[in-house]
């Protein structure tokens, strides 16, 4: 198992689960996304650093101890029941619009690291650029596209996370599939900033 196949399956079954939130047949579960994102972002900071790459600002913040607690507690506390060590710890915030930041991070730093990606990343990408318009992730490719097939992106952006996967799934896989490495040489997107 290199490090790559192990960032890529975990970031892949956190996104999935992420976009089956509100499927009654699937155990969909924000700690276990979160966990495993914040697991992709420990792989992905660890090959940033072998390769002597800059991490993503998102990712320096994240591993700096003096950053604010409400960024690292809730990993720490989903992997371990507690967080800064300290005893009588049963209880930490969340906040669901985090994990969503660390995945869509991790995803720009993957196609970065690795110069590649999958339908299921880009569709994730797609969908976090829909709802955070400030973040500036822009895959202006798909849109494009996507638009000449005759969809319209408003429509798509007040689609629910199972509908819009339902509805594109295939379409962006059927659109990057055969461009797959050129896709990401010329789209890499710049990680959204904390």
């Amino acid at each position: 198992m290199t490090n790559k196949a192990a960032a890529k399956a975990q970031l892949e079954t956190a996104i999935w689960l992420w976009f089956h939130h509100e499927d009654k047949i699937v155990v969909s579960e924000p700690i276990s996304i979160h966990t495993l994102a914040s697991a992709v972002q420990g792989i992905l900071f660890t090959v940033c650093r072998e390769q002597k790459v800059e991490p993503s600002p998102l990712m320096k913040t994240m591993a700096d101890q003096d950053s604010p607690d409400v960024f690292r507690n809730p990993q720490n506390f989903f992997k371990h029941g507690t967080y800064t060590n300290k005893k009588g710890r049963n209880y930490v915030p969340h906040i669901p619009d985090m994990t969503e930041l660390i995945m869509a991070d991790n995803v720009g730093v993957f196609g970065k690291l690795f110069q590649s990606s999958s339908p299921l990343l880009d569709l994730f990408l797609f969908r976090y650029s829909l709802s955070f318009p400030a973040s500036k992730v822009a895959l202006k490719t798909l849109e494009i596209e996507l638009v000449q097939r005759g969809f319209h992106l408003d429509e798509l952006a007040r689609l629910g996370r199972k509908a819009f996967y339902d509805v594109l799934a295939q379409q962006l896989a059927d659109i990057t599939a055969p461009l797959r490495s050129a896709f990401w040489e010329t789209h890499l997107p710049n990680p959204p900033k904390p």
